[in-house]
């Protein structure tokens, strides 16, 4: 530990200012290794609210993972200060936390001390600070655990081995979990990937936390909420689910909550079962979204600054919560994979889509089906060789390349201006040649010869990773294939899904021949829907189905904009078009086509369009009596929710993305 730094904390204490002693410690630490070992310490705010939420007595044995400087610890023993009117004797005894880092710990130890005052007796064996790994065998005290509470470090697989202590190697930590957790694996063998050496190591905290805390005891963690986006968090939902009661799940619309991690954290605050119970179908899990900066939830410091924040964490659960707040009641049974009316994500769903579209799902008349049930969504092109097989005007006339083996392609989608891409009206394409240079030869075709022939002669650059540049026909990425220059052919897209979105939303119908690049995922209908782009495309392209990419895309990019994976698109909801009759599919094919072939406007603009306003009408009446009423109540919602994340996304620009 820097001596400056011991310097500092010999005269701060830890009742005057607690979160700037953790601060001091992250920025005297290099960030790379912050970044190796998870280490991003807890704001103050966030401490105190995940308190509230699992502290009920005030007699509770509380254990902190991963504890770095000891701040949960330091606002529990804040709480029970507030609680007995003074720190009593056994305060000690009742909170623990484990830090493999001994600088950090020892910073924590010396913030706790700091409490003792007129106390002169030790600390207990079990209780304080401990400096080890958590993942270590740890022993609980008598009587167990009441409270978990925590912020695990949240590390990917590439860094984990710095993060597993020398007593128990990489391997054996997890063949213990998968002992431990041998019945769960049995009954559930379909989770066994969630003990994957791959799985992030706030995973594996969880994993350990759930063997410590007493049934009836809580759980209280502040995770990465990719859990709520990924396979693997789908295993870790099962895992939950299957040991846990689920009290609340919450996020912020408006903040980072971390000041220098660029995440969108999530808290989970549940209750421990007893073994072989389960959670009653129709208990209600609540999903909380704090629309206010948590600062100015919070109460001011006074007197009675811990009680009014256990009220605002009792508020949390009332039929009316505080201004700033929006909650939303899910049944239990609805997040359980399979349970949740079509939508493959029902815990991202529940979090972040509008409380209408919510109703609109469950209560349509109409049949919704996936994207993936109309059709073959398959993953964007790979050519191996952008140089080579992108080709501009320019090049096609350096070269005299025949038209014949020139596909007009859609790179980007920068060049989606309308809701429909006309293959005409493309100036990019791709060269797409199946035949062998005999072929070739004896065709006539020597514009295709002479840019074969240019590519053969070079060579890879840098960025594709080899160590020594490659002549380009050498490259791995064209291997396998009869000729390096031959892409397997393709079948063209009827429609085009973007992998991202951002301010304007557009699923773009194709006119003509045309191929997609990697920022778009190839929608090709199923026989019976040949005829029938343009009723998908209307469907597809209404603020229905924009407040759902909303509510369903994966918002963890540079500057919030959203990320849909191969997965995403393929299970994305949409009303089956092939539930619906001639009149009104003729209605929404005339209200899709006015619209056609104008500008994509950004979100803000586009929903206020009275072509758009058509559409949305007709798309609503299919789903709801209410009409006009319901177009107005979900396009606010939508947009509530895109300014939200783009207001959050530029907090998130210049932090260390890990």
């Amino acid at each position: 530990m820097p001596s400056q730094l011991l310097k500092t904390l010999g005269r701060v204490t830890a009742q005057s200012d607690p979160e700037r002693i953790g601060a001091m410690y992250q920025q005297a630490r290099p960030q790379r290794d912050r970044i190796d070992t998870g280490q991003f310490f807890t704001p103050q705010p966030v401490c105190d609210l995940m308190l509230s939420l699992a502290l009920r007595t005030g007699e509770e044995r509380v254990l902190e993972p991963g504890c770095g400087t000891g701040n949960f610890l330091l606002r529990a023993m804040a709480v029970l200060c507030s609680h007995y009117g003074r720190l009593p004797p056994q305060a000690f005894q009742q909170l623990y936390g484990v830090e493999q880092d001994p600088q950090a710990a020892l910073v924590a130890l010396f913030q706790l001390w700091s409490y003792l005052g007129e106390y002169s007796h030790p600390l207990p064996l079990w209780g304080g600070v401990h400096v080890g790994n958590f993942l270590d065998q740890i022993v609980p005290p008598p009587g167990g655990y009441d409270v978990v509470i925590g912020n695990p470090p949240y590390v990917r697989h590439e860094h984990r081995r710095a993060n597993v202590s020398t007593s128990e190697t990489f391997v054996e930590i997890v063949k213990e979990l998968k002992r431990d957790y041998g019945g769960f694996l049995q009954k559930f063998p379909q989770h066994a990937p969630l003990f994957s050496l791959k799985a992030d190591l706030y995973v594996w905290f969880l994993l350990n936390a759930t063997r410590l805390l007493n049934p009836g005891g809580r759980l209280c963690f502040i995770l990465s909420s990719s859990w709520l986006d990924t396979k693997t968090g789908e295993h870790l939902q099962g895992f939950i689910q299957a040991h846990y009661r689920v009290l609340a799940v919450m996020e912020s619309s408006r903040e980072l909550w971390f000041a220098d991690a660029a995440i969108n954290p999530v808290i989970i605050l549940a209750e421990r079962l007893e073994e072989e119970a389960v959670v009653a179908p129709d208990h209600l899990v609540r999903f909380v979204r704090f629309e206010a900066l948590l600062k100015d939830l919070l109460p001011y410091e006074g007197a009675s600054y811990w009680e009014d924040v256990f009220a605002l964490g009792q508020s949390l659960f009332s039929k009316t919560p505080p201004p700033g707040v929006w909650v939303q009641d899910v049944p239990h049974v609805t997040l359980l994979k399979g349970k949740g009316g079509g939508i493959s994500s029902p815990w991202r769903f529940a979090l972040k889509a509008p409380r209408r579209l919510q109703t609109l799902l469950a209560e349509s008349p109409l049949p919704w089906c996936q994207l993936q049930d109309l059709g073959t969504v398959r993953y964007p092109l790979k050519t191996g060789i952008n140089g080579f097989f992108y080709v501009t005007p320019e090049v096609q006339e350096r070269f005299q390349i025949e038209s014949r083996f020139l596909l007009p392609v859609v790179k980007s989608l920068k060049v989606v201006t309308s809701y429909r891409v006309d293959a005409t009206e493309l100036d990019l394409f791709l060269f797409s040649c199946t035949l062998s240079p005999q072929v070739l030869a004896a065709e006539g075709c020597r514009g295709a010869l002479a840019y074969i022939a240019w590519g053969e002669a070079q060579y890879s650059s840098v960025r594709q990773k080899n160590r020594a540049p490659l002549p380009w026909p050498e490259v791995p990425s064209v291997q396998g294939r009869p000729y390096w220059y031959q892409i397997p052919p393709l079948e063209p897209p009827d429609l085009l899904c973007p992998r991202f979105f951002d301010k304007r939303f557009v699923v773009p119908v194709c006119s003509g021949r045309l191929m997609e690049d990697q920022t778009f995922y190839g929608l090709t209908l199923s026989p019976a829907l040949k005829d029938e782009a343009t009723l998908v495309a209307a469907l597809l392209n209404s603020t229905l189905s924009f407040a759902m990419m909303e509510s369903l895309g994966r918002s963890s990019l540079g500057d919030g904009v959203l990320q849909f994976s191969k997965a995403d698109m393929a299970e994305f909801p949409v009303l089956d078009p092939r539930a619906l009759t001639g009149n009104v599919k003729e209605k929404l094919c005339e209200a899709f086509l006015a619209m056609a072939n104008r500008s994509v406007l950004p979100a803000f603009e586009e929903a206020l369009q009275p072509d758009r306003l058509r559409l949305d009408e007709i798309v609503l009446s299919l789903v709801s009596a209410e009409g006009g009423k319901d177009t107005l109540e979900l396009t606010e919602g939508f947009l509530s929710r895109v300014r939200a994340r783009r207001e959050k996304g530029v907090g998130r620009k210049k932090k260390q993305v890990f």
